[in-house]
């Protein structure tokens, strides 16, 4: 039980943060870090935490975490109800996500809320410390239902209509966000040179070729038309999207991971949902859904979608490909790294899209070659190329 050990003294708490704030000085840029180790030196804060908040007696249980420095709880009381606890390490935001802050969390989820959207509620938070109790939606993502058996283009066509609804919503599009491009999902797309690159040639980057990496993305999209832009979610896909118990039609469908929600191109969340680094979905059914996405455009208005789409798809494996090598090579997590390969496929069938043309030349001045599988992982080795410690 969690009232066993809840450090209500204030003077105990005290030296917890100290010796937190200790470990995290530790963890800076380009080190190596051993999150059970950290998350472990948290526990009495959070069971603390918990404490506060009227859940003391729960049940606790880890659920996993995601890319970012922050774990996740389920706390269940003995009549049953359930609240999940996120554990964020604050000082280490900025490293892995800084558009995925827990204040963004606290902050959007009363808003998305009363803008329509099924997203959980936020009860509780310890902004300082680095804590939240939120809603419960359960363990049943798309992913775990189309592992079931579900129809897949039915749950499919629904997180479709449910981005329709983004773009169609005047309370979303008047939200006060973050501009897309200036978050770190536009600018990351340069991790498939930081971390890929050397990790498929085991060389450092020659300098300069980052510069020429961002111009060819320039000569790209100087070529295209501006791009609709309106709500976007920036990070839709199957497991970030629940099934709801006893709900119907959208109502099914709960929204995660929302907190990096930014005003952005309105293309980069289907892009995500159907071109997603986790499922390889049929091309007739991407097709379909595409279709379905842009029912009501003119012919030029699809043609610019379409060219945007490629464009933001592109760009969007090339900063994931990135991610999954990183979180091995230094944050030591490999939970992502088989699915590599598809995000090669992606990028290699993009550039045979003629928009893509001036990335094509790029890669291939730039030694990359993505039809060949990268080669094994050597840690030290390449964590010394990387300049990491």
């Amino acid at each position: 039980m969690l009232n066993q050990a809840t450090t209500q003294s204030t003077g105990k708490e005290a030296v917890l943060e100290n010796k937190q704030q200790q470990d995290v000085d530790l963890a800076k840029e380009n080190q190596v870090h051993d999150l059970n180790v950290l998350f472990g030196d948290r526990e009495p804060l959070r069971l603390a935490f918990v404490e506060r908040v009227g859940w003391g007696d729960a049940r606790i249980e880890t659920m996993g975490e995601d890319c970012a420095f922050r774990r996740y709880y389920r706390l269940t009381k003995p009549d049953g109800s359930t609240a999940l606890v996120m554990d964020s390490i604050l000082e280490l935001e900025d490293k892995v996500a800084p558009a995925h802050k827990l204040r963004d969390v606290v902050k959007l989820s009363p808003m998305l809320k009363a803008a329509g959207l099924n997203v959980p509620e936020v009860y509780e938070s310890d902004l300082e410390k680095g804590y939240a109790l939120i809603e419960d939606f359960g363990d049943y993502s798309f992913n775990d239902a189309l592992s079931a058996g579900e129809n897949e283009e039915e749950l499919y066509t629904l997180a479709t209509r449910i981005l329709k609804t983004f773009k169609q919503s005047d309370e979303l599009q008047n939200l006060d966000l973050n501009n897309y491009y200036d978050t770190h999902v536009h600018a990351n797309r340069v991790d498939i040179v930081h971390w890929y690159r050397p990790a498929a040639l085991y060389e450092a980057n020659p300098d300069g070729l980052v510069d020429s990496y961002l111009a060819a993305w320039d000569e790209i999209e100087s070529a295209l038309p501006p791009c609709p832009k309106g709500f976007t979610h920036c990070d839709f896909h199957v497991d970030n999207l629940m099934v709801l118990e006893g709900k119907e039609g959208l109502e099914r469908i709960g929204l995660l991971d929302f907190q990096g929600a930014v005003s952005g191109p309105l293309p980069y969340d289907l892009a995500n949902l159907l071109e997603d680094a986790r499922k390889t979905l049929p091309k007739p059914l991407k097709a379909k859904l595409k279709d379905l996405y842009c029912e009501g455009m003119s012919a030029e208005e699809r043609d610019v979608f379409d060219a945007w789409y490629r464009v933001l798809a592109t760009q969007f494996h090339c900063r994931v490909i990135g991610l999954f090598v990183r979180l091995l090579v230094r944050d030591n997590k490999d939970i992502h790294l088989h699915h590599v390969p598809r995000l090669q496929n992606y990028i290699v069938e993009a550039l045979e899209d003629p928009i893509m043309a001036p990335l094509a030349r790029w890669f291939e001045d730039s030694n990359i070659d993505l039809s060949k599988p990268l080669p094994a992982f050597d840690l030290p080795k390449l964590r010394g190329i990387l300049g990491l410690k």
